[in-house]
């Protein structure tokens, strides 16, 4: 997906031919850099490059209200799955990952939360929706982020978390393989390892880590 671009068109129904002429023009439209460009899936395999949109058959959903990642094939594999709330009548809820030309500094993903909406006239009436689950590769997965029209969830990737540096907020990225803390999702709570933490609260939805003396993550849990 997000590690190959060649390699997903390839799986999607191009050539390899038509898989590299889409990206070249996507280098030389885009640029280079690690700023995400929205993914929209195609239907068929006549479109030139893959490069012919459909993103105007589908809206984003309304809310999304959580994101799961469970780890697949001895994790090397994420299965990921989302839930939010639309109109009824809405149909095919399903995660587009963007596109990057470069790995995002932070290491997370950005992904639409989209539905296909009704031919005629919508209800107002909300339904929660359940999206269809994305295989991704878990190799330089921090976490991701979806969005929604009215609001963005970031789930972190809490296998990948331990081993790598945290870097604080003011700090500047030194490398690949840097926790971002402006990036992470609120609540959370950083603590030392030697250090025992006063608040034993528990809260479902806050990010815990735990860091040593060079701030390398050994601990990531929720709670």
């Amino acid at each position: 997906m997000l590690f190959d671009l060649t390699t997903e068109l390839t799986d999607r129904g191009l050539t390899p031919e038509a898989a590299k002429e889409a990206v070249g023009l996507l280098i030389r439209t885009l640029g280079s850099g690690d700023k995400p460009f929205p993914w929209t899936p195609w239907a068929g395999t006549s479109m030139p490059a893959g490069i012919l949109l459909r993103r105007q058959e589908y809206d984003r959903i309304n809310r999304v209200v959580s994101v799961n990642m469970v780890p697949q094939e001895a994790g090397k594999e994420i299965c990921l799955t989302a839930s939010g709330f639309t109109s009824i009548g809405y149909s095919e809820p399903q995660l587009w990952p963007y596109l990057y030309l470069d790995r995002p500094l932070d290491s997370i993903w950005d992904f639409d939360y989209m539905v296909k909406p009704p031919t005629g006239h919508s209800p107002s009436t909300q339904t929660l929706e359940s999206s269809r689950p994305y295989i991704l590769k878990s190799d330089g997965v921090f976490g991701v982020r979806v969005h929604a029209v009215q609001n963005t969830i970031v789930q972190m990737y809490l296998p990948s978390l331990p081993g790598n540096t945290l870097l604080r907020l003011g700090q500047s990225p030194s490398g690949q393989h840097e926790v971002h803390e402006r990036s992470l999702p609120q609540p959370y709570r950083i603590f030392d390892l030697n250090i025992v933490v006063g608040d034993d609260s528990f809260r479902q939805e806050r990010l815990n880590l735990v860091v040593d003396g060079s701030d390398v993550i050994q601990e990531a849990f929720y709670g």
